[in-house]
């Protein structure tokens, strides 16, 4: 800026000063120089001379001082400002900037004009990036929205896809639980049992992928409730019990003595977990056998209450090759594709489980040699129920105790270890019914012995007999593993038996029978014979003809009397109308006049207003989300069975209301 104010400075008016200087001095000469004629009264050259000589002394002295002193100063100041560019302004600059004030305030509104020009551009640069943004952020939104709403649309979608397939599946397998127990043929036998299985599987696939949409959707919530591990565990194996059977594969749970019984959590989707991961190690393993084994990674933390629970799934299936485990846990696919051709499935199994461990803080890895096997293993973070004490089923009233284990295998050895080091209990191992007898024929000191049926020579089921003719070992209490099906072996057989642990082979079954009086526990020759529902009167509210069919002979099978309303109203009618003559009532929640919800209201205010005792009722609903279960508990129902309904779940839900009901 010092710069530019200085280049202002002209050049021309320090000429005019000096050029006016020099005329006033030389017109003072000359005005001298001719007094000195006149006074002289003489012409001479030399005056002339003398009057050029003193013009020129004068314009060199004016030069120095208007001129080159001045200009010595300006440079002087130049050069200072270029290396020194906060130096002080000299008077003369001051005197010079003065006398541009005009055009510097000129020059200044210029800049100030230039300045604003810039800020508005970029403030309007910055207005319109804020626009764009804005305009981005919307469209998010609005997509955001799109989705949301999309994935509501295909939850409501796969939920209602979920009711209308659930119901006539009911019917479906309904109807063939009951074509199974009339007299049929081997061939019809096994066309039925091909449908029932195909109507579970079908039936599988549907729920999971009602819970991967769930999943997906950010929908699946998990309840926090009070479970027994220990029977969740043993009741969910049960649905392998006839996979066991069928390809001869050993099943063994093995519950470590440490791990708490009671907890608090979501059982239906720990369930799921098993059932996943235990299928999938059934699907992929031919021979062997499936090792579960559940134990505490870490002791209880008595702060939080919380435990870190292992679950450790071992088989002797086909294993998985290291580059095809990344497919393992991704949806809709397989580990190959030659894979999923071969063994058929959707791939969704070991998504959920994945899933759904997450949920509960846990992780699941995999360690797998192709052809040798593969090992599963994930934990659950869960809450300790403090209010319930574990009942430990490894008691050490063992100690001392000696069992014979007639086994030729080697899955039963390991799972025994861990639990012979908990209760004391001596093992001894053969592995062919010669090398039993002779043992036993050598010592008399065995207090229990167990037969396998997978003998090689001699099947346990006919060593029984050779045993009890042994001196010493008539009344040993002897249990019996079996290899398949019990109305396959000779009943008189198996009464020689005190104790029968069907597979799937659990710890926790052995201790808890070694621990009672084996002595005096007798196997029944005809297990089915037990108590009787007897007496017990049903109303049965279902609008399905078909549905109507199943229940009613599912409830003739617990010798339970029926009787059969088409719609909520008219149930609400044939109650109130017949106060007393139900003992319990089955309510479907979705059917014409009158839901099952609104019945069950309008029976409890019945109930209410008369001083009436309220009678069982029990929800039928092809809904499994947590909300429908919840309602139907609102609304004063006392219990929930999912479609499809089965004889298992009506007693489970007959016991769990009080009463008591059993096949004939």
């Amino acid at each position: 800026m010092r710069m530019d104010l200085l280049r202002r400075i002209k050049f021309r008016r320090v000429l005019l000063k000096l050029s006016l200087s020099s005329f006033a001095i030389s017109a003072a000469v000359l005005l001298l120089l001719r007094q000195l004629r006149i006074q002289l009264g003489t012409d001479s050259l030399w005056l002339d001379l003398i009057a050029v000589c003193a013009c020129l002394i004068a314009f060199i002295v004016l030069c120095e001082i208007f001129v080159f002193k001045e200009l010595r100063q300006v440079l002087n100041y130049s050069k200072k400002i270029l290396h020194k560019p906060d130096a002080p302004v000299t008077p003369l600059v001051k005197s010079h900037l003065a006398k541009n004030e005009i055009a510097s305030l000129k020059l200044a509104i210029n800049d100030l004009h230039q300045s604003m020009q810039n800020e508005f551009q970029q403030q309007r640069q910055i207005e319109e990036a804020l626009m764009q943004e804005k305009q981005e952020r919307l469209a998010t939104n609005q997509k955001v929205a799109a989705a949301e709403e999309a994935n509501e649309a295909k939850s409501q979608f796969l939920a209602t896809m979920s009711h209308e397939i659930r119901t006539p599946m009911n019917g479906i397998i309904g109807m063939v639980e009951m074509l199974n127990s009339t007299g049929l043929n081997e061939n019809q036998k096994h066309y039925a049992e091909m449908i029932y299985r195909s109507s579970e599987t079908l039936m599988a696939i549907i729920n999971n992928i009602l819970d991967y949409s769930k999943i997906e959707a950010g929908k699946m919530y998990l309840e926090s409730i009070s479970f027994d591990l220990y029977k969740l565990a043993n009741k969910n194996l049960q649905h392998f019990q006839a996979n066991s059977r069928k390809s001869r594969l050993e099943f063994v749970i093995n519950i470590h003595n440490e791990t708490p019984q009671f907890l608090i959590g979501d059982p239906i989707r720990i369930g799921q977990i098993f059932n996943n991961m235990l299928a999938n190690a059934y699907k992929f393993t031919s021979d062997g056998y499936i090792y579960l084994e559940i134990f505490p990674r870490q002791p209880i933390d008595e702060k939080s209450g919380l435990v870190d629970l292992g679950f450790r799934i071992e088989d002797t299936g086909v294993g998985v090759e290291d580059a095809a485990k990344e497919n393992l846990f991704c949806a809709f696919k397989q580990a190959e594709e030659g894979t999923k051709r071969k063994y058929g499935g959707t791939g969704l199994g070991l998504t959920i489980a994945q899933q759904l461990v997450k949920l509960m803080g846990g992780e699941i890895v995999i360690d797998s040699t192709p052809g040798r096997g593969s090992t599963f293993e994930f934990n659950l973070r869960l809450e300790v129920n403090r209010e319930k004490k574990t009942s430990s089923p490894y008691k050490n009233s063992l100690q001392g105790r000696k069992l014979l284990l007639i086994y030729a295998g080697r899955i039963l050895n390991k799972a025994l270890q861990h639990y012979c080091s908990v209760s004391g209990l001596e093992i001894t191992v053969v592995d062919t019914a010669a090398i039993a007898l002779a043992r036993l024929e050598r010592e008399q000191q065995f207090d229990f012995i167990l037969v396998a049926d997978n003998l090689p020579q001699q099947k346990g089921s006919d060593l029984a007999k050779s045993i009890r003719h042994l001196h010493g070992f008539e009344k040993t209490p002897l249990l019996f593993y079996p290899e398949k099906n019990l109305d396959r072996y000779d009943q008189k057989l198996l009464t020689l038996f005190d104790e029968i642990l069907e597979p799937p082979f659990s710890v926790i079954k052995l201790s808890q029978f070694l621990n009672k009086n084996l002595e005096q526990a007798k196997i029944e020759s005809n297990p089915a014979n037990i108590s009787t529902g007897s007496g017990l009167h049903a109303l049965v509210a279902e609008d399905n003809p078909v549905n109507q069919m199943v229940i009613e002979g599912l409830l003739k099978k617990l010798n339970i009397k029926v009787s059969i309303a088409a719609d909520g109203l008219q149930a609400k009618t044939m109650y109130q109308q017949q106060t007393g003559h139900y003992d319990l009532i089955l309510m479907d929640c979705e059917m014409p006049k009158l839901d099952g919800y609104e019945a069950t209201k309008a029976i409890r205010e019945f109930e209410e207003e008369n001083a009436l005792a309220n009678t069982p009722i029990i929800a039928l609903t092809a809904h499994v989300e947590a909300d429908h279960r919840q309602r139907a508990y609102d609304c004063g129902m006392n219990y929930y069975i999912g479609k499809p309904v089965t004889i298992d779940k009506l007693k489970e839900s007959l016991n769990a209301t009080g009463l008591d009901a059993s096949v004939e």
